[in-house]
């Protein structure tokens, strides 16, 4: 989608920046495992993150808006309330969190998402690890009832504009579009939190079931064993001759001030 964009075959597109690794690099910084509770916050902080340091990574688009999926967190056919529990055994999981699990002890299992009612039919997977609309969007709680809340990681997402169509609009077209960008990131991370808050109480009516959060001492143990993600993305970032320590300082800086605004 980026690449027709790009190059004029379509003049608008949303792109899910996750499908092309290595593409979007500072972009990718949001995804990474940084204890996002919500999309909301997620999503201004990856816009204004975009709109501060104007990345390479979009030359040849206009940025019309960017947001995120909602935090990915533990859907499973066994209850689960601890980090050991999960140890060895198979989830469902893509791009980075496969990576998430993995470093958690857990094997992730690589599958296209219309694939895992029979997976976990079949016992191939004893769960998934994405966000968590997907229980009633796609019924996976019939197979995996349970949800074990560690906020993980989030996914990334840009609408873009081809440049030529966006240069041929009027200037106040323009402006119009430009304002409205911070209030379309925020209304769809508000859109992904509350299309789960609905997903979840539509489980809990149906199946009893009600989300379990791990412990501190487990999100903390949590957050050692994934750091050396963040010291992979900072080596990459730096092999392209980026700052990664001041993009990292930025999305901190930015997830502290829209959680005291917005939560």
């Amino acid at each position: 989608m980026f690449r027709g964009v790009q190059m004029g075959q379509t003049d608008i597109g949303c792109v899910g920046l996750a499908y092309q690794p290595g593409v979007f690099p500072v972009s990718s910084a949001v995804e990474l495992p940084l204890g996002f509770d919500s999309a909301s916050v997620a999503s201004m902080v990856l816009h204004d993150l975009v709109q501060e340091t104007n990345p390479e990574e979009f030359s040849g688009v206009k940025v019309l808006t960017m947001f995120t999926s909602a935090p990915s967190n533990l859907m499973t056919r066994e209850q689960i309330t601890t980090l050991d529990q999960i140890k060895g055994v198979e989830y469902r999981a893509s791009g980075i969190a496969s990576k998430v699990l993995e470093r958690l002890g857990a094997v992730p299992v690589s599958m296209p998402m219309p694939d895992v009612p029979e997976a976990l039919q079949k016992g191939l997977v004893k769960g998934l690890l994405t966000s968590m609309e997907v229980l009633k969007d796609m019924n996976f709680a019939e197979f995996c009832p349970y949800q074990t809340i560690g906020n993980f990681q989030v996914y990334t997402f840009a609408v873009i504009m081809n440049l030529k169509a966006w240069n041929s609009l009027p200037q106040d077209i323009q402006k119009i579009l430009d304002d409205l960008a911070p209030e379309q990131a925020l209304w769809t991370g508000r859109y992904m939190d509350g299309h789960v808050q609905n997903s979840l109480a539509w489980v809990h009516e149906k199946y009893g079931t009600s989300p379990v959060t791990l412990s501190a001492e487990d999100m903390e143990t949590a957050r050692q064993k994934l750091s050396p993600l963040v010291d992979e993305w900072k080596t990459m970032a730096e092999s392209k001759a980026l700052p990664s320590e001041d993009i990292l300082t930025r999305i901190q800086r930015l997830k502290a001030k829209y959680e005291t605004e917005l939560n």
